[in-house]
């Protein structure tokens, strides 16, 4: 049994143990993919932080130096002016100069452009060789973005560079290239506020993403597209002028829009609106999910290698343990099989003597308990010996007594039937009287009478007691009919009538009184029996309390072990208390105790001058069923 007990035991312990690694391994593992995901959105938001900055500080600067153009009153004015014959030497000089000063101050850009159409005339300088061309302005191809203030700018999306017309050294090579316009407006300051030039800047796509750290590993990905979608720089740069929606699927955009991460395809996507000075663009990062979460399932998975082998550990410390307590169960086990085989426990000793165990702790409470329950329940046997017995004893005693009161009813009834040849109606009277007396008294079952019949055995006993003390005195009883109809125990009102009589000294003079009154109020029996008799005394009444008290807390302790002293001292305060007149009371009480759980008695002088006794009756709490003839309270 033990050996099933521990299978059972280990089997639970290690499904419990390993629920609890799943549902660790589960809880963390999402706990650290959100973790690793919120970091890296962090590190990224600084990186992109820069980016914007960097952004506006080359907008900035290439803006700055495109205006400078207003501090140069001979160069505004060169540009101002309408002139029928081209710009000479010196003029191109000028013009060459401030190109150079807009590339000083924005030094990635590719070429520079300004179309001057009062002088007729085109400039393109390349960075790379440092040298300018000028040609004429081809009005019919060529578009100009629309300005209405000097403070316009406008950033023409990634496309592929041209020449505007001029024919440079090395345009050939990197005619393919993508690059990304800023247009700059020139108006006439502070003359009037019509435009005379325009300058383009031309920047590589690829220097949007080189001016920041936004990648830290190869197979990151990243796009900037404008607010339409259109991309406008990628790592991936087959993908520029492409639309964003074929890159990302349509519940990626819409969750983007709600949130500022995602996951689709594997894939984590973060974007970001980046709000320059002059412009505002789009950010999207996609990086592989695994390379999110590698670093932290590295170290996830170390700590969980070593929680595993740490619960296997406890694991086998406790199924050793556990073995060691099962032990002592099998030996107990073992014990109990022998006494219930044997069905002796003094031929096996105690269970304490049979095994050994010197620890203080339950098992050894166990142990103890199981002991005295066996040496309780030898105790128990050998008394459920003797009250079998004591019984069988008492039964031929009880047989051998019905042999008198059932002599003595017959004669009685003999005499009853010989008073009536002789016509003397009264000793009839009372001989019948008498026997129909001892006829209720020597029935025993049933046990239980209605209220009507109990006051109807009174009337008897009364009229007998009358008929001896040659009273005229009658007695008088009120009850309704719910309440007759109650049962109560057999001879529980007529000790109480006969100490009013016999101890009162009712009939013995005129003008006796004597009431037994009876209602139902709620859940209780309300009986007062009330005479003119002699009253009880006030010491009387506190010793009958004090006896009533000790009676019912003994009873209501239900004390199995005191049972026989509880009997033996009930039996001698009766016999005490004959010589003082309240055997009846306290009989009454008794009976009353074993049938109901809750039970009320007061005797006290009344102002008729003589005794009263209350009692009262909880009908909920009686120990059994509560008969009647078809009516309740």
């Amino acid at each position: 049994m033990s050996s099933r007990l521990f299978q059972r035991i280990l089997t639970a312990f290690a499904v419990s143990v390993g629920l609890a690694i799943v549902i660790l391994v589960v809880t963390i593992s999402h706990v650290a993919f959100n973790d690793a995901v919120e970091r890296y959105e962090r590190e990224t938001r600084s990186a992109v932080n820069v980016f914007s900055q960097n952004m506006d500080y080359y907008i900035s600067s290439c803006v700055s130096a495109a205006r400078a153009v207003y501090s140069d009153s001979d160069l505004l004015s060169l540009l101002t002016r309408q002139r029928e014959t081209l710009p000479n030497q010196e003029d191109r000089a000028a013009i060459l100069h401030y190109l150079k000063t807009v590339h000083y101050a924005c030094s990635p850009a590719v070429q520079i452009y300004m179309a001057c159409p009062n002088l007729h005339q085109s400039y393109l300088y390349d960075p790379s060789v440092l040298m300018m061309t000028y040609g004429g302005i081809d009005t019919s191809g060529e578009t100009f973005p629309e300005f209405s203030s000097y403070l316009d700018i406008c950033i023409e999306p990634t496309h592929q560079i041209i020449n505007h017309g001029h024919k440079t050294l090395y345009f050939n090579q990197r005619q393919n290239e993508q690059v990304l316009t800023l247009w700059l407006p020139i108006y006439d300051l502070p003359k009037n506020s019509a435009q005379v030039a325009a300058l383009a800047i031309d920047l590589p796509a690829d220097f949007l993403l080189s001016s920041s750290q936004l990648t830290m590993d190869e197979q990151e990905q990243i796009f900037v597209s404008t607010q339409e979608g259109r991309i406008i720089a990628a790592t991936d740069t087959s993908r520029i002028q492409q639309d964003i929606a074929q890159l990302l699927t349509a519940q990626a955009l819409e969750e983007l829009g709600s949130r500022r991460f995602t996951v689709s395809e594997r894939m984590l996507v973060i974007a970001y609106d980046i709000e320059l000075q002059y412009c505002n663009w789009r950010l999207f990062k996609l990086v592989p999910i695994n390379r999110v979460f590698d670093k932290t399932w590295v170290m996830i998975s170390l700590c969980m290698i070593l929680f595993i082998v740490l619960l296997i550990l406890i694991f086998l410390i406790n199924a050793q343990h556990i073995r060691r307590r099962l032990i002592p169960l099998q030996k107990i086990t073992g014990y109990m099989q022998q006494v219930a085989r044997s069905q002796s426990w003094e031929e096996l000793g105690s269970l304490s003597d049979y095994m050994h165990y010197e620890d203080h702790d339950e098992l050894q409470k166990l142990i103890g308990t199981f002991d005295w329950m066996m040496k309780a329940m030898e105790d128990y046997r050998i008394k459920q010996y003797e009250l079998e017995l004591a019984y069988d004893h008492s039964t031929y005693k009880m047989l051998q007594a019905q042999i008198n009161p059932h002599f003595i009813y017959n004669t009685m009834q003999c005499f009853a039937t010989n008073a009536l040849r002789r016509k003397d109606v009264e000793q009839y009277r009372m001989l019948s009287a008498f026997g129909q007396m001892m006829h209720y008294a020597m029935v025993l079952n049933p046990y239980m009478v209605t209220l009507r019949q109990e006051i109807e055995y009174v009337e008897r006993y009364v009229s007998l007691q009358r008929m001896r003390f040659g009273s005229q005195d009658q007695m008088t009883w009120h009850a309704g009919p719910e309440a007759l109809r109650l049962s109560v125990p057999k001879m529980c009102l007529q000790p109480l009538v006969e100490n009013s009589i016999v101890h009162g000294k009712l009939f013995q003079e005129p003008g006796a009184r004597l009431e037994i009154f009876a209602q139902c109020s709620g859940d209780w029996l309300c009986i007062s029996v009330r005479d003119n008799g002699e009253p009880v005394s006030e010491q009387t009444q506190r010793q009958l309390r004090e006896k009533l008290e000790r009676l019912r807390r003994q009873v209501r302790s239900h004390d199995i072990s005191g049972e026989k002293d509880y009997f033996r001292e009930a039996s001698a305060g009766l016999e005490e208390n004959g010589r003082s007149g309240l055997i009846g009371v306290e009989n009454v009480y008794n009976r009353l105790l074993l049938l109901f759980s809750d039970v009320e008695m007061e005797l006290y002088a009344n102002d008729w001058g003589g005794t009263t006794v209350d009692l009262r009756l909880c009908l909920t709490s009686m120990k059994g069923e509560q008969t009647h003839e078809g009516a309740d309270c």
